[in-house]
Formats: C-alpha cells, sequence, structure tokens
C-alpha cells in the first residue's frame, strides 16, 4: 500500500491554494481578509501539517508490517 501518492495530492493542492491565496491578499487587504487567514488559512495549514504527519507514520508503519510479513 503507497499512501505518498495521497500525499503528493495534498501538497499540491496545498501549493496551489497558497499561490492562489497570495494572488488574492494582493487585492483584498483589509481586516476581513485578515481575520479570514487567521480562521480559515491557517487552521487550514496546521490540520494539513497533521494530516501529512499522519500519513508519514501510516506509510512507515504499512512498510515495517510488509517487510515483517514477507
Amino acid at each position: 500500500m503507497n499512501f505518498q501518492s495521497g500525499r503528493q495530492q495534498l501538497l499540491e493542492s496545498s501549493r496551489k491554494l497558497s499561490y492562489k491565496w497570495s494572488k488574492t491578499r494582493e487585492i483584498w487587504q483589509d481586516k476581513n481578509a485578515d481575520s479570514f487567514h487567521k480562521d480559515y488559512i491557517q487552521n487550514l495549514e496546521r490540520q494539513l501539517k497533521a494530516s501529512l504527519d499522519s500519513i508519514n507514520e501510516i506509510d512507515e508503519m504499512f512498510k515495517e508490517i510488509q517487510k515483517d510479513c514477507f
């Protein structure tokens, strides 16, 4: 089982979102934009990091299981 392809998809989606958000911030520069960034973008970044860490842990566990079983 390979979890790295899902990990790569998450990373690519995150890069796209980050790029689009930076472009949006060039024109949206008020307290609502700051609030949106804090409430949604930063929260999403934290969740993404936690998800990627979990994917890495699960991938390592499955590698160990495969090594032990085969």
